[in-house]
């Protein structure tokens, strides 16, 4: 299968991508603890059309 790329290819750094993120670590028990997340991203991609972004995560990580 054969791809051509399009016309209006853009760089792959985004030079107005700004991201801002806050963790925190909640100790629960000594091998377990969840860290949540939450990310705001301004203009992702350099897309004026996506508008900001915000990005919400709660992993949970364990150890034995």
């Amino acid at each position: 299968m054969l791809s051509q790329p399009s016309a209006d290819r853009r760089p792959a750094a985004h030079e107005n991508e700004y991201g801002v993120e806050v963790v925190y670590v909640f100790q629960i028990t000594p091998t377990a603890y969840p860290t949540p997340d939450v990310q705001m991203l301004q203009n992702p991609a350099n897309n004026a059309d996506l508008g900001n972004s915000l990005v919400f995560q709660l992993p949970l990580v364990t150890s034995w």
